[in-house]
Formats: C-alpha cells, sequence, structure tokens
C-alpha cells in the first residue's frame, strides 16, 4: 500500500506540475508530505507480539493478536513463540544450514518474479511507452501514465481483501498468468502498429492497465508477504534485506537495459521477452513457492527443517 500510494502520489505531482514554471522546484518540494505521513504513522505503530512476548508482556501481544486475527487460538501461538525463542536462546551463534537454502530460493526467485517480469519499466517509462503508442504530447501521455496509478493503488487495495481469503499461491497463479498474456498482447499491438494505426495507442492502454490489475493483485503485494514469512525468525532479518538487495539489483538491470531494449530490438520483442519470463516465473510458483495462507511462522519453520516440499505445505 505504502509503495502504489507514493508512485500515485508522484504521478499526481508530475501531472499537476507538468506546466508549472520552476517545476521540478514544487516536485521535490512535494516529496516532503509523503515522508511527514510515514513519520506520525510509524509513531502509531504497536509493537509486534514476538516483541512483546519476548519481553515478557504476553497480555498486550495478546491484544495485538486478537486484532489481527481475531479467531486466532492466541495462547498457541504464544507458545509457539516462546518454545523459538527458547531455541534461539540455546543457539545464539548464526550458523548456515542446508535447510536454509529453499527459504532464500523462494525469497530471491519473488523478487525475481516481480521485477523481472517488467513492472518497474512500466511505472518509470509509461510515458514514453504511449508516445511510442501513438500519444501526441508529453502531457497527454503523462496523464495516460496517472490514470495507471489510480489503477495500480485501487487494485492493491483490493488484493487485501483476497490474500488471506484465496491464498497466495491463487493470486499469484492468476496475477501471473494476466501479466503474461498483456504483454503478448502489447508486444503483439507493436508488431502490427502499422495495421493498428491510431488504434495502437488503445490496444497498448488496455494492455497496460489489464498488466497494472494483475500485477497489483499478485506479484505487488504478496511479493513483499511471502519474504516477510518463508524465513525462520533467526535469519528473517539478514535474508529479507539479501531479498530487498537483489530486488534493486534486478530492477537496476531491468530498468537500466529497457532503453537500450527498446532502441535495438524493438517494443514487440521487449515485451515478447518479458512474457516468457512471466511464464518461466509461473513454472516457478508451481514448483518452489509454499503456500503459506493459515500457517504459523513457527510451522513454517518446522517444514523447512523436515524438508517438506513446498508443493505440500
Amino acid at each position: 500500500m505504502a509503495i502504489t500510494s507514493g508512485i500515485l502520489f508522484s504521478y499526481f505531482i508530475n501531472a499537476a506540475f507538468a506546466q508549472a514554471v520552476y517545476n521540478w522546484r514544487w516536485m521535490l518540494f512535494a516529496g516532503v508530505l509523503p515522508g511527514l505521513i510515514l513519520f506520525v504513522g510509524m509513531c502509531l505503530m504497536s509493537d509486534t507480539p514476538r516483541w512483546l512476548v519476548s519481553k515478557n508482556r504476553e497480555d498486550e501481544a495478546k491484544v495485538i493478536f486478537q486484532k489481527i486475527e481475531p479467531d486466532i487460538d492466541t495462547e498457541k501461538e504464544i507458545q509457539d513463540i516462546k518454545a523459538t525463542l527458547k531455541t534461539e536462546g540455546q543457539d545464539k551463534k548464526f550458523r548456515f544450514k542446508k535447510w536454509m537454502i529453499m527459504p532464500f530460493v523462494v525469497g530471491v526467485g519473488i523478487m525475481f518474479a516481480q521485477i523481472c517480469t517488467g513492472i518497474n519499466t512500466i511505472i518509470y517509462y509509461a510515458p514514453t511507452i504511449f508516445k511510442t503508442a501513438g500519444f501526441d504530447s508529453n502531457l497527454t501521455a503523462i496523464y495516460a501514465t496517472t490514470g495507471i496509478g489510480v489503477v495500480n493503488f485501487v487494485m492493491t487495495i483490493v488484493a487485501v481483501f483476497f490474500t488471506d481469503r484465496l491464498g497466495r499461491k491463487p493470486l499469484l497463479y492468476f496475477g501471473l498468468t494476466g501479466v503474461m498474456f498483456s504483454l503478448f498482447a502489447l508486444g503483439t499491438s507493436f508488431a502490427f502498429a502499422n495495421i493498428l494505426g491510431s488504434s495502437l495507442k488503445w490496444v497498448a492502454v488496455g494492455s497496460l492497465v489489464t498488466y497494472i490489475i494483475c500485477f497489483a493483485m499478485s506479484l505487488g503485494p504478496i511479493g513483499w508477504i511471502l519474504v516477510s514469512e518463508v524465513f525462520p525468525l533467526k535469519i528473517r532479518g539478514v535474508a529479507m534485506s539479501i531479498c530487498t538487495v537483489s530486488n534493486f539489483a534486478f530492477n537496476f538491470f531491468v530498468v537500466g537495459s529497457f532503453p537500450i531494449l527498446l532502441h535495438r530490438i524493438g517494443g514487440a520483442w521487449t515485451f515478447w521477452m518479458f512474457g516468457v519470463v512471466s511464464l518461466l516465473c509461473i513454472i516457478f510458483v508451481y514448483f518452489f513457492v509454499p503456500e503459506t495462507k493459515g500457517i504459523s511462522l513457527e510451522q513454517i519453520e518446522s517444514n523447512w527443517r523436515k524438508g517438506i516440499n513446498p508443493r505440500k505445505f
């Protein structure tokens, strides 16, 4: 939510000041507002149940559990947390073990899927894509891009209501399939640009809107949810840092190469390539990503330790 709302805010600022005098200064100054909102939000956040239990504040932990999951057995959850904390206390020195490989494969793989299916090329280069598709002016392309931002924000909100109802993997299948077909459609529209003529820009808009809907309901939010769930508590901080770094590394490569690919091989082959990557990611999700819906973090760790196949979690 924070990421998509930030993207939408930046699009609105871009559209609002696109024709203003000294526009870049106003755009830069507007970035202060989200920072202030984030600061206030962090001050109002409650502590996690695990941290509260570690500090012997179990009553407060129960209150938090009741707020986030009213139907959960709080006593059992607290006992599981205590058992985990006890195990960690007996072995404070970190040692990498063979069973930890799979969580890292899942975490880094999901970051690859999130970035290398082309999301940030759409987010960053949407005005360029729209102009290539036939929109006449920069301002019109910026307004179309703002519409993409609105769709992204709204569908992320929708995803919040389905994540725990349908599960992580069904939404990933839905999202990656939709992303794949929309990328193939976008590539095909560029391949037949001469035939489509002025209709190309509307095919591009439809393809990008479909892409954003599917991504925002799957890889966008679920990617970060999964990497926060699949790692054992003891290594979660380090592991999520590695996943975040890999996310930025993939982003650097994909975003940096997109203009070059667009120039060298054209829009059609570029988007088809992203479509093929999406297909490979569907296969990856099927074989390697576990369904974590309704499973406690302690149980997920136990499954990894026992070597249970991710498809059988």
